[in-house]
């Protein structure tokens, strides 16, 4: 009796020690895979895009984020003005900039950088920096300015003929409000003029004008016909 007593101890013994292991290999594992989850990587970490406005991509204008350590994962653009992200990760270009693609999950958050090129660049649009005054103006362009019977007007030819330049305005308080260029069309044909402004600014059919931003402060741009060898761009803050 005492000996069957033993033998029971000892299989009881077994199987506790076996439980602990199973236990200890369990919990191991567990802990491997709660720490190969909880560990997100996103590639590419940095994204360059043309705009969707454009027709052929130079760079691509969609891209597609892979993440990989995490089955659910959440993404969210900065700035939707320059690239949106769909909920699988899609990234699309929408207007000239930079931005950053949020990837959460969890507590973890990584930041994807965004840079969205312009394939335009035919001219150099004038100075719409609606905070600057003339003094500002004149430290950015220097005093290469022709004078005019108003002054608050500022004209430089840039070298072409009159009135091809830049053309700057200031209000009462000395403060710019509105830039305008006027271009030779040799420059650049209506059709590509229009694609340089759409993948930089939104079309609002409203106002029959472009609207972007600086400095967080909305500005309005028209395109309209100088006379027949020019075209006039006016930058007006919103």
């Amino acid at each position: 009796m005492r000996k069957f007593f033993y033998v029971l101890i000892g299989v009881f013994s077994s199987i506790v020690g076996l439980l602990i292991l199973m236990f200890v290999s369990f919990t191991s594992c567990s802990s491997d895979e709660v720490e190969h989850f909880s560990r997100i990587s996103v590639e590419p970490d940095e994204l360059l895009l043309s705009s969707m406005y454009v027709k052929k991509d130079y760079p691509p204008s969609v891209r597609q984020l892979e993440v990989s350590g995490m089955r659910k994962v959440d993404f969210m653009s900065e700035d939707e003005n320059v690239a949106v992200v769909t909920e699988r990760g899609g990234v699309v270009g929408i207007h000239v900039g930079k931005t950053i693609i949020k990837v959460q999950a969890d507590n973890q958050t990584i930041d994807v950088k965004v840079e969205v090129v312009p394939k335009y660049q035919n001219f150099i649009e004038p100075i719409h920096d609606f905070s600057l005054t003339k003094n500002n103006l004149l430290s950015k362009l220097g005093d290469s300015y022709e004078m005019q019977t108003d002054p608050a007007v500022f004209y430089y030819r840039n070298g072409g003929v009159s009135p091809t330049g830049e053309w700057y305005f200031f209000d009462e308080e000395g403060v710019l409000y509105t830039s305008c260029l006027i271009l030779s069309k040799s420059k650049i044909p209506y059709d590509e003029l229009r694609l340089f402004m759409k993948e930089r600014y939104e079309y609002n059919i409203i106002r029959g004008a472009y609207v972007g931003y600086i400095n967080d402060k909305k500005l309005f741009i028209q395109l309209s016909e100088y006379d027949r060898e020019y075209y006039k761009i006016t930058y007006t803050r919103g």
